[in-house]
């Protein structure tokens, strides 16, 4: 971490390219590390996620989603409707709209616990592979 113009800054170690060790000193500022780490991955982690895809969650889809991508569980818990008959609620989640496959994979991991019904391209993606998958597991009687 390193202040720059006044704000925070934090760099990957593996960017450091030299280093010299001087017998300069310098005062350590109050900082809160761990406030920091916090409030930093947060914001990265709203930055990956470019657009918005509508779930239809059930109760067990809710807490996957609260244990894989907590930002996304936050804003489903936010958008919810109210749950049908089943327990199963309508919500909003963030997801990385660019990378169709990207998504895909992070709404596979939900299971049959969710369903997206938006955006349509995403919905397509999700259809292409589950045909697939189920084509790949047909049980031949025998």
């Amino acid at each position: 971490m390193a202040q720059a113009g006044g704000k925070a800054r934090t760099y990957r170690v593996a960017s450091i390219q030299a280093l010299e060790l001087t017998d300069e000193a310098f005062e350590r500022p109050g900082f809160d590390l761990a406030a920091y780490w916090t409030a930093w991955a947060k914001d990265f982690e709203a930055r990956l996620y470019r657009g918005q895809a509508t779930l239809r969650l059930s109760p067990e889809g809710l807490r996957r989603l609260s244990n894989l991508v907590p930002l996304a569980a936050e804003m489903a818990e936010r958008t919810a409707g109210p749950p049908d008959e089943q327990g199963w609620v309508e919500a909003q989640v963030p997801v990385e709209i660019e990378s169709l496959d990207h998504a895909a994979a992070e709404m596979l991991k939900l299971g049959e616990h969710a369903e997206v019904l938006a955006p349509p391209e995403l919905r397509a993606r999700m259809a292409d592979i589950a045909g697939r998958l189920a084509a790949a597991y047909v049980v031949s009687g025998g």
